[in-house]
């Protein structure tokens, strides 16, 4: 009883890697049995539930909660640059509107795949409909290029549904570490701010310039003052 007590006392501690042992063919044993089988289940439930926490349920990707966490722990460093590119999906909702969400979630699908098929090194996440982040490590603006023209034939490809050829093209925004930004906030702001102007401006790719970047706190200000 004493060594079922202890037992108890681990699991509600959260540890859940040492079963218990009790050498007992009586009710004993088959209790000490039953804490070692709830056990595994528990330990296999907060598993589930600290996978589904951190990726998302359409694309198994990581999702924002493992963005913030790989972004501080990228910006604390400051060991290296990095580049951060923010796409879309174009057209998304022309699709979901003409053919249904099935048809978008199938595009969404196919382009996380084919980004994850990019290189062993990128770090991808999809952040929610038809969004998604690539992390870059060790690229500066120097060579950040070759890398957009490596998604851009990635994604030239169209796919497939129900007969229909959907064409998949993106837009990118780029935001460089450590140019654009120090911190998570700074970097995302940028990358978002870059893939407005590319939306725009109609193009593939943009990277974050200043000087473009109309998201600025007196603009926030002029607005809010004149309403």
């Amino acid at each position: 009883i004493k060594l079922l007590v202890k037992q108890a006392k681990r699991l509600a501690a959260g540890d859940y890697q040492t079963p218990v042992s009790i050498n007992d063919k009586t009710e004993l044993g088959q209790l000490a049995s039953e804490f070692n089988s709830m056990q595994e289940k528990v330990l296999s439930r907060e598993q589930a539930i600290n996978h589904r926490l951190h990726h998302d349920p359409l694309t198994e990707l990581p999702n924002r909660n493992w963005l913030a966490n790989k972004l501080a722990m990228l910006t604390a460093e400051q060991q290296q640059p990095f580049a951060m590119l923010h796409l879309n999906i174009c057209r998304l909702k022309q699709v979901n509107d003409t053919l249904g969400h099935q048809a978008g979630d199938q595009l969404i699908k196919e382009a996380g795949k084919r980004l994850s098929a990019l290189s062993s090194e990128h770090m991808l996440c999809h952040i929610g409909a038809d969004e998604f982040i690539v992390i870059l490590p060790a690229v500066s603006r120097d060579n950040v290029h070759h890398h957009l023209q490596l998604i851009s034939m990635q994604m030239h490809e169209g796919c497939n549904f129900q007969d229909m050829h959907l064409q998949l093209q993106t837009h990118v925004g780029v935001a460089l570490f450590p140019e654009h930004g120090h911190n998570p906030q700074e970097l995302l702001q940028k990358a978002d701010a870059a893939l407005n102007h590319c939306r725009e401006a109609r193009q593939h790719c943009y990277i974050y310039d200043p000087s473009a970047d109309t998201n600025t706190v007196e603009r926030l200000s002029l607005i809010n003052d004149l309403k």
